[in-house]
């Protein structure tokens, strides 16, 4: 792997805390949550969490999908978004997953609830999965901007 790669792999997640914090303060009068909390201290627990996040995120599906890209010769900016914004919902869809089926594994409950919430997130709510489509474009993207993997590799890099 090149050396402006693994430089990507570090600087391009970076772009998603700051776009989850301001949406999480927009949104802060309107979540049960939130709005108990101070501006600072929504703030810095997005930043924290969705920085988290975003990293295991990047080694979860980030890598491999960019292996697969490298390997199948897709060097444009176009295959690098349409993948960011997959890579995005279905790390949603994942997180919904995981959080229902331990809610349902807590209460006693069956594992068709977190079916349905996932439904429900298409169906009704679709923003709960366009969101991270889109900061998963913008991760690409920066990505992409750092690599450049369209451009031929140079012997010092």
């Amino acid at each position: 792997m090149r050396k402006r790669t693994l430089l990507s792999f570090a600087i391009a997640p970076l772009c998603a805390p700051p776009i989850y914090a301001s949406y999480s303060v927009l949104r802060a009068n309107s979540d049960p949550i939130l709005s108990t909390m101070s501006t600072s201290e929504i703030v810095w627990s997005t930043l924290l969490v969705s920085a988290l996040l975003t990293y295991l995120g990047m080694f979860i599906l980030g890598i491999p999908i960019i292996l697969t890209l490298q390997k199948h010769g897709m060097k444009r900016l176009t295959s690098y978004a349409i993948a960011g914004f997959l890579a995005g919902v279905g790390f949603r869809c994942i997180g919904i997953l995981v959080n229902w089926l331990w809610f349902a594994y807590q209460n006693n409950l069956g594992i068709g609830i977190a079916g349905k919430e996932l439904s429900d997130a298409y169906l009704y709510e679709p923003s709960r999965l366009l969101l991270p489509g889109l900061v998963g474009v913008v991760v690409s993207i920066a990505f992409w901007i750092f690599s450049r993997p369209d451009l031929t590799p140079n012997i010092n890099d």
